[in-house]
């Protein structure tokens, strides 16, 4: 062959490798296509709405990495308002042309596990990305003529367990919208009442049930005192509404692997034990019995606040086989609390009691 075809050879060879790379490595610009109607950046992908037809659209993926686009399946109808969660886990997006629309929430590691839910108006996601502001009708009479039956309450969506909570209730004559929620947990919304239009904003109180789970479930070092009180304050059943019905069971395991060293946190342990029956009060008297085998005069200066629970912990450490334990000496243990110089003349007779009472659940 001659020189000058090896040349162009090398020529053609290059000029199309390097339009393979380009290819490959070129990002797409949604922005310049006319059909693309909204488009978020999530994670390694771009989602994004396209208009396929006069009324119709569909939602659809990029993926930063392969460079590839494709549909989301069952995603085709129309849909509007794209929303990406702020921790990026989820996006949201609605369907439909009534007043009543279907907003979708779309998990970005698992769309086949989407969930739908009916909604008005606008929807928020929370800064954390766990709740949702949503619309939603109630079943009271409308003063005035519309599409709905009844007004527009707006509530809080709990994206955990699919359970709300009613934030602004309407009356026969109002309806709300949210508007916003930032990060200092200021919510604005919209009152709209006999034709008065109104922005209005309120400051969202997370329950004690939010606050517990959200300190426990932190990345900085958890408060084991705070957590307590929070306990005391706790609804169980209002906990497994909003994070599930094993979140009880999870808690108490939870609290059965942390330090609990100081008598007002022990009290609040000996306090709540009848808050618990069958698996759940085993699970805690775990907690009980791991702060009296660590912190044993703390222990019997909080049991001597309140020395009606005296038999009740007793059977709960003996239950625990407390004294089964290897490095656990009862005769010791009474010794040293019979002849402490910390505990006073009643809490030495109530952690004497305490340990006989022991010994006589074990004959």
């Amino acid at each position: 062959m001659k020189t000058w075809k090896w040349i162009l050879l090398g020529i053609v060879i290059i000029i199309l490798v390097g339009a393979i790379f380009f290819y490959n490595n070129k990002e797409v610009n949604l922005a310049d296509r006319e059909n693309v109607l909204e488009y978020k950046d999530i994670k390694n992908y771009i989602v994004y709405i396209e208009a396929i037809n006069i009324g119709e659209t569909e939602v659809k993926l990029y993926n930063k990495n392969t460079k590839l686009e494709e549909p989301i399946e069952g995603f085709r109808g129309n849909f509007y308002n794209l929303k990406v969660a702020p921790d990026e886990s989820f996006f949201i997006v609605d369907e439909g042309l009534e007043k009543v629309k279907t907003t979708y929430i779309v998990p970005i590691g698992d769309m086949e596990k989407s969930i739908s839910l009916k909604t008005i108006g606008n929807v928020v996601i929370s800064p954390d990305s766990n709740k949702l502001l949503i619309g939603v009708e109630n079943f009271k009479e409308r003063a005035d003529e519309s599409q709905l039956k009844g007004t527009i309450d707006l509530v809080i969506y709990y994206l955990n367990t699919g359970s709300i909570e009613i934030l602004l209730e309407a009356d026969e004559y109002t309806d709300y919208e949210g508007i916003s929620w930032d990060n200092e947990d200021n919510i604005k919304y919209r009152k709209v009442s006999q034709g008065v239009v109104q922005e209005l904003s309120i400051k969202y109180e997370a329950p004690v049930e939010e606050l517990l789970m959200e300190a426990i479930y932190s990345n900085d070092n958890v408060d084991i005192s705070q957590v307590l009180k929070y306990m005391g304050k706790l609804d169980f059943n209002k906990l497994e509404d909003l994070y599930g019905e094993n979140s009880t069971i999870e808690l108490l395991e939870w609290l059965s692997g942390q330090n609990i060293s100081n008598k007002e946190d022990i009290l609040i342990l000996i306090n709540l034990m009848d808050s618990f029956f069958g698996k759940e009060y085993f699970l805690y008297i775990r907690s009980l019995a791991n702060a009296y085998i660590d912190y044993k005069m703390e222990f019997v200066k909080a049991l001597a606040q309140v020395p009606e629970m005296l038999e009740d912990i007793a059977y709960a450490l003996n239950y625990m086989g407390v004294y089964n334990i290897e490095g656990q000496d009862m005769w010791r243990d009474l010794d040293k609390i019979a002849n402490s110089e910390e505990l006073s003349e009643n809490e030495r007779k109530i952690g004497m009691e305490l340990i006989h009472f022991y010994s006589q659940c074990s004959t």
